[in-house]
């Protein structure tokens, strides 16, 4: 261990000329001479510039989940690098249900209960961090596509529908099947369109789902045309709002993408309707139409998988009950937690984030990391604001906002990176490394105890995106390096 005496200015701020010494990942240890007149800010300075390569400057936290690893520094000098059952053990997760997540080979995986999801881009296979969620229900009760029997027609899966309105166009169920761990149907269409007939399939009964007017709903499915061509006409995503009898109400109709021939998982179709039909609505049901244009000769095999209707404003990830257990199935909420350790400075901090977000929720803000005092009332958090659209960071001491500070809007999928610093009266934050947002009226909370992410304290107003990675520095960094920091 090499050490050298800085002097400390009266302001409390130290440099050095280091040169050569860190060549090779070294371990360099800063010890302050004297703290006089600094505050006593110096001492989060006197701390060891030997954090391994891989992890953030200057951080004594660490948390990147996109290469599963955690840098935590409780004790000047004395950090630990961790690898994954590392980092497991450096957190607290609960959910009370199994979720999926696509792995690194893109397979869709079922998550155990109260096991994190490290989720991977199903078209890419690029890591994509963890997972974080909210409670929702897929109301499809049979998405695994099970109780179908081929033939022609043969039978569809349990409590489905499929038929073609129009004349000349015959089906088959080809059989069932799992691709990439999606569970499908296969439905073979052939012959020559008369009167311009729609194939419809609708994987639930027309008094499965119960629902009511203003309420949002999302319908998902997987689609793929295994052989053949598809037809050339519009797919779509139509919705009938219903009596509780089952009785059209109204309707309405959503354009999504046509199925193409590439793999299943990387074709899955959305589209969201709130519905309008009053009071006399309900019950709801969603439905995958391809029109066929008339005079069309067609003969190709479709490929459908794991169907969902739930509610809310975007599609979350595919819900699937166990093997042979048809019912509507509820995935249960996310919450991820970190104890605040001696890596953290009462005094002042810089927080990074990088995220994403599935959707834009119609009822809450998407927190993407906090640290608070197991109170909504004091925290320092940064979150998706559901009603502007934009990433905000914000200071809060006593449920009032000492700072709100917007950086950017939040685009659904595309990750970004927002870095927040603070001490008293000077608090600033930046994102992809523009603009500096600043407050210099800021009074701190203290007691701060928890580390949130991807929900607040009680653990509402989840992210519903990805986390990538989330870290701390133990000081209010320069602007200039907060633009750095969020680039």
């Amino acid at each position: 261990m090499t050490s050298i005496i800085v002097p400390v200015g009266p302001d409390g701020r130290w440099s050095a000329d280091l040169g050569a010494l860190g060549a090779g990942n070294r371990p360099i240890r800063i010890r302050s001479r004297s703290v006089a007149g600094g505050g006593g800010r110096s001492a989060w300075r006197d701390r060891s510039l030997s954090i391994p390569a891989q992890f953030l400057r200057e951080a004594t936290w660490d948390f990147d989940f996109i290469n599963q690893r955690a840098w935590i520094e409780n004790v000047r000098g004395q950090g630990v690098a961790y690898d994954l059952a590392g980092m497991l053990g450096q957190l607290t997760f609960t959910r009370a249900s199994a979720a999926t997540y696509f792995d690194s080979a893109g397979v869709l995986q079922d998550a155990a209960n109260n096991a994190l999801r490290f989720d991977h881009d199903p078209v890419t296979l690029a890591p994509r961090g963890i997972l974080i969620g909210g409670a929702r229900t897929n109301s499809i009760r049979n998405p695994r596509c099970e109780g179908a029997v081929p033939g022609t027609p043969g039978t569809p899966p349990t409590h489905w529908d499929i038929v073609v309105s129009g004349s000349g166009i015959t089906l088959a169920f080809a059989g069932t099947g799992v691709e990439d761990g999606i569970e499908y149907v296969d439905i073979d269409v052939a012959g020559i369109a008369s009167g311009s007939p729609i194939l419809q399939i609708r994987p639930e009964t027309t008094t499965g789902v119960v629902a009511a007017s203003g309420q949002t709903w999302t319908h998902a499915n997987f689609a793929r045309i295994v052989s053949g061509a598809a037809p050339g006409g519009t797919t779509s995503i139509t919705w009938i709002e219903r009596t509780s009898g089952g009785t059209s109400v109204t309707f309405g109709s959503t354009i999504v993408a046509a199925a193409t021939s590439a793999a299943l998982r990387t074709q899955r179709i959305a589209a969201t309707r709130t519905l309008s039909g009053g009071g006399t609505v309900a019950r709801l049901t969603s439905r995958y139409d391809i029109s066929i244009p008339n005079g069309a000769t067609v003969s190709f095999r479709l490929r459908i998988g794991l169907p969902k209707l739930e509610q809310g404003a975007f599609a979350s990830s595919p819900i699937r009950p166990p093997v042979s257990s048809p019912a509507a199935t509820t995935r249960a909420t996310d919450v991820l937690t970190a104890a605040v350790g001696g890596w953290f400075n009462p005094s002042e901090g810089t927080f990074v984030a990088s995220f994403s977000v599935l959707g834009l929720r119609s009822d809450a803000n998407q927190y993407a990391a906090t640290i608070d005092d197991g109170t909504i009332s004091n925290q320092f958090r940064t979150l998706a604001n559901n009603v502007t659209g934009v990433s905000r960071s914000l200071v809060t001491l006593s449920g009032g906002q000492q700072a709100s500070l917007a950086t950017g809007s939040v685009s659904p999928g595309v990750a970004k990176t927002v870095a927040f610093a603070w001490r008293t009266n000077d608090a600033a934050a930046v994102e992809g490394g523009g603009s500096v947002q600043s407050d210099n009226s800021v009074t701190l909370p203290t007691g701060m105890t928890t580390v949130r992410f991807g929900c607040e304290a009680g653990g509402g107003a989840q992210l519903f995106g990805h986390l990538r990675r989330v870290s701390y520095i133990p000081r209010r960094v320069s602007n200039a390096e907060l633009q750095a920091l969020s680039a």
